[in-house]
């Protein structure tokens, strides 16, 4: 009853997360931002617009308990991307540390064999990864065109720390 099928089909995609739940828009109600979980059958909505994509509410006016603590989601356009690697050792809990005193309160999700940093000044986040016994790390810049000045002094400074650059999306 909160968004029928054919307002869902006709809706329009504006972001997606990680986990793959979609943040649409529909013409009849353009001021409300539906998601629509990939693991829940529950239509939800921020109450606040993006202005706070965190508060999710249900049709039952419950908020949606959020695992991490903060949830995130990723844009599909004006992004880029730069991957390093680096054959000289690392520990990546130390070079994780390092970077994150560069941004005031960045936020971290920990993964078995990655850690994700998530910097405002940055618009997007940090992908540190390292298989178990491995004495390298990869690393993945994904920002906002906006925020290209950031990156690049970060991408200088992984490059004086000895990471070579593997990769850029979209290429310069």
């Amino acid at each position: 009853s909160i968004l029928p099928l054919e307002r869902t089909i006709d809706s329009v995609r504006v972001a997606m997360s990680l986990d793959g739940d979609l943040f649409v828009l529909c013409r009849d109600r353009p001021d409300r931002v539906y998601i629509l979980p990939r693991h829940d059958n529950q239509v939800y909505w921020l109450e606040d617009g993006f202005e706070d994509p965190l508060g999710w509410t249900a049709a039952n006016g419950q908020e949606m308990v959020v695992r991490p603590p903060f949830r995130y989601f990723e844009p599909w356009r004006d992004r880029r991307v730069i991957e390093f690697f680096t054959a000289g050792s690392f520990d990546m809990d130390s070079l994780a540390e390092r970077l994150s005193s560069r941004w005031h309160e960045p936020k971290t999700i920990r993964g078995e064999f990655q850690l994700l940093l998530f910097a405002r000044e940055l618009g997007g986040r940090v992908q540190l990864m390292q298989s178990p016994g491995d004495h390298r790390v990869g690393v993945r810049l994904d920002y906002d065109t906006d925020r290209s000045a950031e990156a690049e002094a970060l991408a200088e400074e992984l490059k004086r720390m000895g990471f070579f650059e593997t990769g850029r999306q979209p290429d310069k």
